[in-house]
């Protein structure tokens, strides 16, 4: 609702700036009812790589979301938590598309650079896990879209990213000067399929429990207090 207050009152001649912080999907899952029994009728299937339990021991096994069910969770119980899970981005979804029209009635959505992203994803019962504090792919790979002017309709990249290169991605769209000594790169060489990637690794952590370090092909996940390595093809 602010961010809709916000865009209907702003000057059409005047550059704008809106972030929007939502906390879904996330813990608690306590979707408004009627959009998590959509699923609950018709219920998602459960991760092709759900286990009862992680197999070891990887430092945040009684935190957060890993609270939310016990050991060994089973079947039953990860399909309600991807019930109620579907049904906060189903209400998120609904959000979004409310800002987004607000934008059109503006007049300013073909001017407009809109960046959706977020800052993790969840097991949801991939490795017998439910939350984030890991290092797979469930919770690394993050959504990153981009809908705007001279932004090509319709394609994707898997190009290695991190979060952080969307500030100078928009400093560029703005037409603004980048900050000497940036680490993060610029994404519109990649988005206008000038380029097919802008770097070869990416490197990765979670709290002083878990590091991994990936390229196109492997990905190698070290717990070094307990002395475990995980390498994937």
């Amino acid at each position: 609702n602010a961010a809709i207050e916000f865009l209907q009152s702003t000057e059409s001649t005047q550059p704008f700036f809106c972030s929007v912080a939502f906390t879904a999907p996330h813990d608690p899952r306590t979707p408004p009812n009627r959009y998590s029994q959509a699923y609950y009728v018709n219920r998602p299937p459960l991760p092709i790589n759900f286990l009862p339990q992680h197999p070891f021991d990887c430092g945040w096994m009684t935190v957060r979301d890993e609270n939310l069910a016990a050991w060994p969770r089973t079947p039953e119980v990860i399909s309600d938590q991807l019930c109620e899970y579907y049904g906060l981005i189903t209400h998120m979804d609904e959000a979004i598309g409310r800002i987004l029209s607000a934008l059109e009635a503006t007049g300013q959505a073909d001017n407009t650079l809109v960046v959706f992203a977020a800052d993790h994803g969840l097991a949801m019962g991939s490795h017998g896990l439910l939350g984030k504090q890991n290092l797979y792919e469930h919770s690394m790979g993050l959504p990153l879209i981009l809908h705007g002017p001279n932004i090509p309709a319709g394609q994707s990249s898997n190009a290695l990213v991190y979060l952080y290169d969307v500030f100078p991605t928009l400093l560029v769209s703005a037409g603004l000067p980048l900050p000497e000594d940036l680490h993060a790169q610029n994404l519109l060489p990649i988005v206008n399929g000038h380029q097919e990637t802008i770097r070869s690794t990416l490197f990765t952590s979670m709290g002083k429990h878990h590091r991994a370090v990936r390229d196109n092909r492997w990905k190698l996940i070290r717990y070094p207090e307990i002395n475990h390595t995980q390498l994937f093809d």
